[in-house]
């Protein structure tokens, strides 16, 4: 489904303002993520990514492994990727654009565009309103709770507007607008779906109308031209299964863009910069805080706000792609990082790029690296392997790789890291086989979440 991986805001560093002569802009590229995007690839983790950067009048994008598995082409900066939830600050620029023409407030209730459509639930005196919707805090769910896909590899095929009308009209919301944050698809899709409506068009026309048109991005659109659909990388998951593009209905204020570098860097340019581009006003106004959580959760116009003010930036995920972009304005800088696979730590290459545009220290990338088993040592793991009176992990060799299926669920690769040992990619999970006296695979042990399972080999 589609994602923000939101602790990651909590990440990013207060920036460093310090004298110091800056290197050139992809030597800063090169040895801040360079070595580690080539190791994700190297390692099975990603087929390939796309790092852009600017900062002043520099611009530096290095495309990394290969368009698909096998293909020996390389990405670059033309190369077309979903961009996922990113595509919700692409909806929030949209209505901060549609206030400053006169289109609606940001204060209106989301009612007030749908009469006889739905009737909105409402807790007190205060309607859900088009700011509760942008910065995550209506109190509507992450999904509702009717989408239930004909085709679980492409999930959004399906979710039209009756459908999503039909949920909201009995919803029944538990808390008030601006209570807490609730990272909310279901909020941004009726956004999109709301500012398209208050301009009396649909809301793909309307961001090409406003938004990619007058910015000169032609290669950022809902449905793919022919132009783009010839460069467009296909996605794959972690464990390097090709996953389906993914096409929307009403969900696609959400989640629904695609994109290549080069547009998402002039987006970017046009965000450091607007004075002089046709949406001078609303990209300002679509960085301002409009909403400020207990707990330090800070989100703009559909962006999320880190650094301590200095930063705003969003991911997203679809069924095969991981993308980041985060603008830190004080430093005339961004950043974007595309790539077709679900690895999170696409992230964490942005967060390092981020970093040390501000000055301070990149982390380090850590994960297990995968050895190959022999035949002979994963035979003696392949077994059925009882968890619980109705639940057992089935352990298989698929053309020479390890899966791990549970009852009633898919199998799911797995990764030898040691003899005997092994963890998933998909899921934060490992496995340690255990032997008998006699040096006989008798059982396992499933560690997840901090708990453990422990399994008998039955057969």
């Amino acid at each position: 489904m589609l994602t923000l991986t939101a602790a990651f805001a909590l990440a990013l560093p207060v920036p460093v303002q310090e004298a110091q002569v800056a290197p050139p802009l992809c030597e800063l590229l090169e040895t801040t993520v360079g070595i580690d995007a080539r190791a994700l690839v190297a390692d099975g983790l990603a087929p390939g990514m796309v790092v852009g950067v600017v900062r002043g009048d520099e611009t530096c994008v290095r495309g990394f492994g290969e368009t698909a598995i096998g293909s020996t082409v390389a990405p670059d900066a033309e190369t077309v990727y979903e961009i996922g939830s990113i595509s919700k600050v692409f909806t929030g620029l949209l209505l901060a654009d549609a206030e400053l023409r006169g289109a609606l407030s940001i204060d209106d209730p989301v009612q007030k565009f749908y009469a006889g459509d739905f009737e909105l639930d409402q807790v007190g005196d205060t309607p859900i309103r088009l700011r509760d919707l942008t910065t995550h805090s209506s109190g509507l769910p992450r999904m509702p709770t009717n989408f239930a896909p004909a085709d679980p590899e492409n999930p959004y095929a399906d979710y039209g507007f009756d459908r999503m009308f039909e949920f909201l009209d009995g919803f029944e919301t538990k808390r008030a607008p601006g209570e807490r944050y609730a990272y909310s698809n279901l909020g941004a899709a009726l956004l999109g779906e709301t500012v398209a409506r208050a301009q009396d068009t649909d809301y793909a026309t309307l961001l090409h109308d406003r938004v990619t048109g007058p910015l000169g991005m032609t290669d950022t659109a809902i449905t793919p031209t022919p132009a783009m659909a010839k460069r467009f990388a296909p996605g794959f998951d972690v464990d390097q299964n090709p996953r389906a593009c993914w096409d929307f209905l009403s969900m696609a204020p959400a989640g629904g863009i695609r994109s290549d570098a080069n547009d998402m860097l002039t987006f970017a340019r046009a965000v450091l910069h607007p004075a002089g581009t046709p949406l001078a006003k609303a990209l300002p106004r679509s960085m301002e805080i409009l909403y400020s959580s207990p707990d330090g959760v800070q989100v703009a116009f559909g962006w999320h706000v880190a650094s301590g003010g200095a930063t705003r930036w969003h991911n997203g995920q679809t069924g095969g792609y991981h993308c980041f972009l985060a603008v830190m304005p004080g430093f005339d800088a961004a950043v974007v990082v595309l790539s077709n696979t679900t690895t999170g730590f696409v992230d964490v290459l942005g967060d390092n790029l981020v970093r040390v545009l501000m000055g301070a220290e990149a982390r380090k990338i850590d994960y297990p690296k995968a050895i190959e088993p022999t035949p002979e040592l994963a035979a003696e793991y392949v077994g059925r392997y009882k968890l619980g009176l109705l639940t057992s992990l089935t352990i298989s060799v698929v053309d020479g790789n390890l899966h791990a299926q549970m009852t009633a669920q898919p199998a799911v690769r797995i990764y030898l890291s040691e003899p005997d040992h092994c963890f998933y990619r998909a899921v934060p999970a490992e496995i340690r086989f255990e032997r008998d006296e006699d040096g006989k695979v008798s059982g396992l042990v499933l560690l997840q979440n901090g708990n453990e399972m422990k399994g008998k080999k039955v057969e």
